[in-house]
């Protein structure tokens, strides 16, 4: 195996390699979230209890249904996995909080059991674009411009910005740049997680000049020039 060989790309059938579909741990989640959830009356009771105001959240009840996996999803994620369920309940459904009696039926559904490409893409990167952000946010000052120029090189399409002496313009730059490069799917990276690190290597190498940061970079870069083949995972330097 050569250190720019994509294993994970070799490994999948063929069909989702010509079809380069995306592999994400948020499709990974939401298949192992229950597909149908009946609730009793001593269920509905607890909820309401639980949340008061006499009302069943989807949100609440999707969100503790997803802790047992501890996923650290972002807000937009979260939102997305929650859209997926919703109410199925009898014409006539009345919840008598007093004697605890239900009439009719209710249950949770998954209406959607997979997230299209189209959805995933929404997603790519995002978690490593929001690092970079909040890295912006700090004191930008205290970064090396010539760590952020190399940073800026890599991303490729914008040379005018290297001669920015602004940190927070620079910054913004590559944060821009990012969002591009994942919206149109230019790198064709094809796996969330490996979208993920791109933003988060470039935080660990402008914040301390981590070398098997930049390295990672510049190899995924590498990666990209051949053109005819999609992403899905790259040997990482430590």
């Amino acid at each position: 195996m050569g250190v720019f060989d994509d294993k994970k790309f070799e490994q999948l059938d063929y069909l989702t390699q010509i079809t380069e579909t995306i592999e994400s741990e948020l499709n990974g989640l939401l298949a192992r979230l229950p597909d149908r959830i009946e609730f009793s009356a001593k269920r509905v009771g607890e909820c309401v209890g639980t949340w008061s105001h006499f009302s069943i959240q989807i949100d609440s009840v999707v969100r503790d249904l997803m802790s047992p996996h501890n996923s650290e999803l972002s807000y937009d994620e979260e939102r997305r996995i929650v859209n997926c369920f919703k109410w199925e309940a009898s014409p006539r459904l009345e919840y008598d909080a007093g004697t605890g009696q239900l009439t009719g039926k209710i249950a949770l559904v998954k209406a959607v059991a997979t997230l299209s490409d189209e959805e995933l893409q929404a997603f790519m990167g995002a978690k490593g674009i929001d690092e970079v952000r909040m890295l912006n946010c700090g004191e930008a000052e205290q970064w090396n411009l010539e760590r952020i120029n190399e940073i800026i090189d890599v991303l490729g399409k914008r040379d005018e910005e290297k001669r920015n002496r602004s940190y927070r313009k620079k910054m913004r730059c590559i944060e821009t740049r990012l969002k591009e490069i994942f919206e149109t799917n230019e790198w064709r990276i094809r796996d969330m997680e490996l979208a993920n690190k791109v933003g988060r290597w470039i935080c660990r190498y402008i914040e301390d000049g981590n070398l098997a940061a930049l390295t990672n970079l510049c190899k995924l870069k590498i990666m990209t020039h051949d053109g005819n083949t999609p992403i899905y995972s790259m040997e990482e330097e430590k």
